[in-house]
């Protein structure tokens, strides 16, 4: 694994046409997720949901992005259009409302579509009150989403996690804080784990911030906050740091501290690519369309013309709405360290730039320009650095794009479905050993196998018996040649005693393999 940069200096992106902008953000401040039996505060609006203050916070930040890309660069219409918008988030309450949140300070009141309720074609009404706009958030159950949501239904990231939850590092810490844990156990009515501090530490700061009633008393917070806020950012960790995982001393800085995080989380850039899963493709992909158009041929050009067909375009503005851990599995694959963890309503910005658009558009059947777009990565508004993208560019953050093309290529797992799979199966493979429950479900195969290479062999025999019962054959046991017909039925007995043995290997065969390994439908990621 590689070193980090931090990035703290400001930077001039090259100047240009933009071609797409996407914005990658976390939901905005919910309410507590964990409950533990002892907690005294009441939360009407259930537990991790967008709040009020949330809601705000995507509103302002939509202000944001139309202040910039609607009233400064002309970039996005002043009113939402189907094709040049587009918005994405995970399944759970508060992304959602986080992008509506969002899509409402980006098209607020006011841009709304009118209609005409009498024979006057002049005389038009606001659609809805106040002249609201109306967005389509796109979604997709959890198990589904490998684009926004890999990190949370990947078995083998899973796995991965809780191994470093078993390392040095970390037992040293449980070590350490000890003490804290058991007060901490005693206050909520539950024996907590060091995991759980987070947790803790979330619930007190809703509510302070909300003016709800505190669990943890202020003559105990105000004792125990620093080493409270200390387990839950990780920035007081002593001992050894596994190495090329963030810096290499022992009390960790500020800066440093969301590598802590990092390290429970995705520690390596294994994890990090198994918890991005398909974000990076998506990126791409969906740029290069902006770039190089797919060829469309001249009857479906002809249906499009005619009103027959949609028009196949791609949004210049995308908005993807997920949680601290989508943003941190980008940076964890990337390798590239921040300067703080993403807060409620945190956001990477990507915007595609044509600096050359004077040369016209590229053909479909062309090459990728080099050194014609360029991809600006902010974080929070701070420029940020890829790690192979930009480094040894002193001018400036950008990232020319064929070269994040090529990154992007190597980090996205094409069988990340086949990957993720529950059963850890790479000993089948390597020549090791089988853990135990490969071996149980190796034996139940083969039993399987054999019994239906046996009832093969019988139904074979079965049928010929049946027939042959049926023929007079006595020239069978006369030594004698075999009439016509009992040729004919010999000839099918012996055919259906090769399928029937055929069949049960295949079946066995089948049986070895679907035991033994779990396939969900991978579905391959292709090249353009």
């Amino acid at each position: 694994v590689g070193s980090m940069v931090v990035v703290l200096c400001a930077a001039e992106f090259p100047e240009g046409e933009v071609k797409m902008v996407v914005v990658l953000t976390r939901h905005g401040d919910r309410t507590p997720v964990r409950v533990f039996p002892n907690v005294k505060s009441e939360w009407p609006e259930g537990w991790g949901q967008l709040t009020g203050v949330g809601m705000r916070q995507h509103y302002e930040l939509g202000q944001h992005y139309r202040k910039k890309f609607v009233e400064e660069k002309a970039f996005i219409p002043a009113q939402w259009h189907p094709h040049e918008i587009f918005a994405r988030s995970t399944c759970r309450d508060r992304t959602l409302m986080s992008a509506q949140s969002f899509m409402l300070g980006l098209y607020p009141p006011g841009t709304g579509p009118v209609y005409s309720n009498t024979s006057d074609a002049n005389e038009r009404s606001p659609a809805l009150p106040h002249s609201l706009a109306m967005f389509p958030i796109h979604t997709t159950g959890k198990e589904y989403d490998r684009i926004l949501y890999s990190y949370k239904n990947c078995e083998k990231l899973s796995k991965m996690q809780k191994n470093v939850r078993k390392s040095d590092v970390w037992k040293a810490m449980e070590k350490r804080h000890r003490g804290l844990l058991g007060l901490l156990s005693e206050k909520l009515g539950k024996d907590l784990s060091l995991k759980e501090v987070t947790a803790v530490n979330m619930l007190s700061r809703a509510e302070r911030i909300h003016h709800r009633t505190k669990t943890l008393d202020e003559a105990f917070w105000a004792e125990h906050e620093e080493e409270i806020r200390e387990v839950a950012h990780w920035v007081g960790v002593m001992g050894e740091i596994p190495a090329g995982v963030g810096p290499a001393r022992g009390r960790l800085t500020l800066s440093s501290g969301c590598w802590q995080v990092l390290l429970q989380k995705f520690a390596t850039q294994e994890m990090g690519r198994l918890a991005v899963g398909e974000l990076l493709w998506e990126i791409m992909t969906r740029m290069e369309k902006v770039i190089r158009p797919p060829a469309i041929s001249e009857k479906e050009l002809k249906k499009e013309a005619e009103g027959k067909r949609k028009e196949r375009k791609q949004p210049k503005f995308i908005l993807l709405s997920g949680h601290d851990g989508t943003l941190l599995a980008f940076f964890s694959a990337l390798r590239c360290e921040i300067s703080q963890c993403p807060d409620y309503a945190a956001r990477v910005e990507f915007e595609l730039v044509d600096t050359q658009p004077d040369l016209g558009p590229v053909f479909y059947d062309d090459d990728f320009p080099v050194g014609r777009f360029f991809l600006n990565v902010s974080y929070n508004d701070i420029p940020l650095r890829i790690p192979g993208c930009a480094l040894d560019r002193p001018d400036g953050a950008e990232c020319e794009f064929t070269e994040f093309r090529e990154i992007t290529h190597r980090l996205t797992i094409e069988d990340l479905e086949d990957t993720c799979a529950s059963l850890p199966h790479s000993s089948l493979y390597s020549g090791g050993d089988l853990p135990p429950h490969e071996k149980l479900f190796m034996s139940f195969s083969w039993v399987l196998l054999v019994l239906v290479v046996f009832s093969g062999l019988f139904f074979g025999l079965g049928m010929g018996k049946k027939l042959w019962k049926w023929l007079p054959h006595s020239s069978l046991y006369s030594g004698g040649d075999l009439p016509p017909h009992e040729k004919l039925f010999m000839k099918i007995n012996g055919d259906y005693l090769v399928l029937g043995v055929l069949a049960g290997i295949f079946f066995g065969l089948g049986m070895v393999f679907s035991t033994t390994i779990k396939r969900t439908n991978p579905r391959k990621l292709k090249a353009p």
